[in-house]
């Protein structure tokens, strides 16, 4: 319900629709950081990974070639011409003297000259005279000659003609193992003059020389460095146990072997395990150093990018809350301002708030509600003022009735005396003004049938034509008679044919003839009473319709012409009303219309209103 309740403010939707629309980019960029930087850390560790690689292929080269030295000296050596070519019957005919200048000149070199001395593990020269030289380690120079010659990687270096080649790692053919293995480079002995093959030498290294070049690279625990040679047997490997021994079988060594680039990297399933792979190959030897990234250096560079990325996401979430918070704030205050001023307007306090209003969009719809606020003021103090002035009207009029029961009475008493004298004029005058005051006295609905109203106005006219020797004619004139049945407000034509009588028929003092026509238009009601007297000229007319409140007339009702129109408009509203055209010296005609929809009735029979003509001996009423 809480939650509910929440979205329910335009501030919580403000407050909601700012989170998602700045939290979900937000966390689309962490994500596309994460990935991004992760990746910029993996590509950062096999780069480097992949150049120091490259570097330590560089420094093997560099020790295989200082160890190549001492193989290019005894190549081809002049010293070892006469040792390796002359026949020695025995040691004490020659051979220490002509042996004594090349082992001065042998350890120089060990020693001195080739920067790779210290792990010369064996040296064996064996000339086509027989003669056997050995140097190095003692263990190292108790080699069996006849065996030597037997193994795979003397044969390989022997069939190269004198070109340097490093076979790999091989089992130590020495009898004492101090050392389980041996790094060989096997080359004839070429005469230094006539070129041709006087012998063999064999130079056998001490695996330490790689080795010792990763000192400077010890592999973490979960890591694997090593070197293998062409035939996929680890020179060497950071698992000690594990080097002369041939790794060809492990998937990502025979998929780095089978490449044939010079250094890259790959990805491999190492123990159910996504690790990356980087790689160095030496363009002499072929030989290839291969690493086995660290996986939990890896993961705790990726856990610190994932707290980083948190940290920045958490901050970013918090900023934006603040922001969203204060923003949806300034933003919803005019509106809870706008929303306390409608409240305020509801209870009925409609005075004008200038804080609500401003130069933007909120400011116009204060604005706006400022002007609703004056506009409704301004329409209750309107239908105040109509009120009072409908009730001011009501009042006058039942101020200007006479008292209908007392002049009733008393008519009754004219017309039995007017019997009793045989006077029938009389009889017939007193008996249609007391119809009429009866009827004022018992009918007391604001509004009445136009059947009604039209049987008033026959009374009415009978009197005056008493009064003015017949000289006036009324004459009607209805398009459909079921408009006798519409409601019209009493005392509404009386007034109007009055007025005729007195301002338009009387001062021309000549007969005079007033017609009313009804007809149905545009949905309306209409009514036109018009008469042949002197007419109006506009000042008049403009007079007869102007709003007066101490308007008096001289007839019946003491309703002037002006307190009708002013009945209408009241009561249906100000689009409705009388308008008058005159001709000065021709006529006189009043129109007025009211709602039909408003006023029709059940259609009935206007017997009643025929008869009353008929009863009177009229034949005013004209189709």
């Amino acid at each position: 319900m809480l939650g509910i309740g929440f979205t329910r403010t335009l501030k919580s939707k403000l407050i909601l629709y700012f989170l998602a629309i700045t939290i979900i980019p937000s966390v689309a960029i962490s994500y596309f950081f994460f990935r991004t930087s992760q990746q910029t850390l993996e590509k950062n560790m096999v780069d480097t990974s992949v150049s120091n690689l490259a570097y330590t292929v560089t420094l093997m080269d560099k020790q295989l070639n200082n160890a190549a030295h001492l193989s290019d000296w005894l190549f081809m050596n002049k010293n070892l011409d006469v040792v390796l070519t002359k026949e020695y019957p025995g040691p004490e005919l020659g051979y220490d003297k002509d042996i004594e200048t090349f082992l001065e000149l042998k350890d120089y070199q060990l020693r001195y000259n080739v920067a790779v001395g210290t792990y010369v593990y064996s040296v064996v020269i064996n000339g086509k005279n027989g003669m056997d030289l050995r140097a190095g380690h003692p263990e190292g120079t108790q080699i069996d000659i006849d065996a030597l010659k037997q193994t795979e990687w003397f044969q390989y270096g022997m069939s190269l003609q004198g070109k340097k080649s490093w076979y790999g790692i091989v089992p130590n053919p020495a009898a004492v193992k101090y050392e389980k293995y041996i790094l060989p480079l096997v080359r004839p002995v070429f005469h230094s003059t006539t070129n041709q093959e006087i012998g063999w030498h064999m130079i056998g290294l001490k695996v330490s020389l790689i080795a010792d070049l990763f000192k400077g690279l010890e592999a973490r625990a979960d890591e694997t460095l090593m070197v293998i040679d062409p035939r996929r047997y680890a020179v060497y490997h950071s698992d000690p146990a594990l080097v002369g021994q041939y790794l060809g079988e492990l998937d990502y060594v025979r998929e780095v072997m089978d490449q044939g680039a010079l250094q890259g990297d790959l990805r491999a399933r190492i123990d159910q395990e996504q690790r990356h792979i980087t790689f160095a190959r030496s363009d002499t030897t072929g030989w290839s150093i291969i690493k086995v990234l660290s996986s939990a250096e890896l993961n705790t560079q990726r856990r610190m990018l994932i707290k980083i990325t948190l940290a920045i996401s958490f901050a970013s979430f918090v900023f934006v809350s603040f922001l969203t918070v204060y923003l949806s704030t300034n933003l919803t205050r005019p509106l809870t301002r706008i929303l306390r001023r409608t409240r305020e307007i509801a209870s009925g306090n409609f005075e004008r708030d200038p804080s609500i209003e401003g130069e933007d969009e909120l400011g116009t719809l204060g604005r706006a509600v400022n002007l609703m606020a004056d506009n409704i003021r301004d329409l209750l103090n309107t239908i105040i003022a109509n009120e009072q002035e409908k009730r001011r009207l009501e009042l006058e009029v039942l101020q200007n009735q006479v008292n209908p029961h007392f002049l009733h009475n008393t008519l009754n008493s004219l017309k039995v005396m007017a019997s009793l004298q045989k006077a029938e004029g009389i009889k017939q005058m007193v008996t249609a003004l007391g119809r009429l005051l009866m009827y004022i006295s018992k009918n007391t609905a604001e509004t009445i049938t136009l059947e009604e109203e039209i049987s008033l106005l026959n009374d009415y006219i009978y009197i005056q034509n008493m009064r003015y020797q017949g000289r006036i004619q009324l004459n009607y004139k209805l398009d459909d008679e079921k408009h006798l049945n519409c409601k019209i407000i009493k005392f509404t034509l009386q007034p109007i044919v009055e007025n005729a009588i007195f301002h338009g028929i009387e001062p021309k003092r000549d007969a005079g003839r007033i017609d009313i026509s009804v007809s149905e238009r545009d949905g309306r009601l209409a009514i036109c009473v018009r008469d042949d007297g002197v007419g109006m000229t506009p000042e008049e007319i403009e007079s007869a319709l102007a709003p007066s409140q101490s308007a008096k007339t001289r007839g019946l009702s003491g309703i002037g012409i002006r307190n009708v129109n002013e009945r209408i408009k009241l009561t249906y509203g100000q689009e409705y009303g009388l308008t008058i055209k005159s001709v000065v010296g021709e006529y006189t005609e009043v129109y007025l219309e009211i709602p039909l929809e408003a006023s029709l009735v059940e259609s009935g029979s206007p017997s009643g209103f025929i008869a009353a003509a008929l009863d009177r001996g009229d034949d005013a009423l004209t189709d």
